[in-house]
Parts: structure tokens; sequence; C-alpha cells
């Protein structure tokens, strides 16, 4: 049986620290499952041990070219990733202040209509918009704030109900799932097709 409003199984802020320990622990694995295996194989020793196969000089480079870029992409990933995971667990939040359950259950579905809408067209945006570094660092900047807008909502979201107005709020509220999967759509297409550019398909998996 459900429970009374103002008497919850649990917290906002546990329900939190739950989810962010297990993005955390998730984060860990990914960051643990994608190190390089090191290899212990040598080359040989014969006469022709100062002229080296061109397959592994060409996998070298390749594996050497560009290990910042990658590291960066691989970080970036698993920040979006992480924190689209979590959007939804937040909209109810966001939306959970409002009184009436009409005004709740329509933020809630712009919400969900803005998230994948946003979704939709920042994908397709990845065909206008050129894969720079300056793009890619404004729209994560852009993500992480509306990210971090999201997580203000749901946190204080009694106190968010009573400062902002319904009539604001549907638009408000939707306008950050809207940004942030917007943002989001973007950026996983062009990290993908950034990726695809550094190297070998190895490299890029």
């Amino acid at each position: 049986a459900g429970r009374e409003r103002g008497d919850p199984r649990f917290a906002p802020s546990t329900f939190f620290i739950l989810a962010a320990a297990m993005q955390a622990l998730q984060g860990a694995a990914f960051l643990a499952r994608s190190r390089p295996a090191r290899s212990d194989s040598t080359l040989p020793a014969s006469g022709g041990a100062h002229v080296a196969d061109a397959s592994s000089v060409s996998a070298c480079t390749v594996e050497q070219k560009s290990p910042l870029q990658a590291k960066l992409l691989m970080v970036g990933c698993l920040f979006v990733y992480a924190a689209t995971y979590t959007m939804p667990s937040l909209q109810p939040f966001m939306a959970g202040g409002y009184s009436s359950a009409t005004e709740r259950q329509q933020l809630l579905l712009w919400m969900l209509i803005l998230q994948n809408a946003g979704d939709v067209l920042g994908r397709l945006a990845t065909a206008l918009v050129s894969a720079g570094r300056v793009m890619l660092v404004s729209w994560s900047l852009l993500l992480a704030a509306a990210f971090l807008a999201a997580i203000v909502a749901a946190v204080s979201h009694d106190q968010a109900a009573n400062q902002i107005s319904y009539d604001a709020a549907i638009i408000l509220l939707p306008a950050i799932c809207g940004v942030y999967y917007f943002s989001r759509g973007l950026l996983v297409t062009t990290f993908y097709l950034y990726a695809r550019s550094l190297g070998s398909a190895e490299m890029v998996q």
C-alpha cells in the first residue's frame, strides 16, 4: 500500500545518495573494464629483429595517436550516460512539489515530451553543427547546467513550488529537460563520430 505524502518510506536525499553510489560503482567498473590489457609478448630476436612488423608499428601508432582525447571522450561519455540514467528519476521529484495531481501529471507529461523531442532533435542537429572542441565544451557545459538545475529543482521541489507558479513551471521545467536531452543527443552522436576519427575500430571500442 502507498504511504501518505508527509510520511515517505525514505527521503529524496537518501534516494539520490544511493543512486550516486550506484553510478559511482558503475563508473568504477567501466573504467576498470576499459583499461587496456598488458601484453607479455615480445618481438622475436632473430636476424630481422631490427625490422619491425608493419602491422605492429601501425597498431602501436594508432594506440599512441591521441590518448588524451580518447580518455576525455571516455570520461565525457561516462558523465553523459550517468546523468541521463539519473534524469528519469529526477523528473517526478521536479513536479512533486505542486499540490494538484493534475498539475503534477501535466508537468511530467510535458517533461517527457520535451525529453523525446530534445533527444531526437539533438541527434539530427549533428548534421548542421561542426564537431569542434569549442562546440563540444559549450554543449557539455550546457548539459551540465541543465542537469544541475534538474537536481536543484528535484531536491528543493517544495520550495520551488512555493517560489514558481504552475504557469511558469509548465514552461521552465520541461525546458530544462528539453535543453538537457537536446545537448545529450548532440553530444553522444558527436562523441561517436569524433571517436571514429581517432584510430582503429579496436581503439574506438
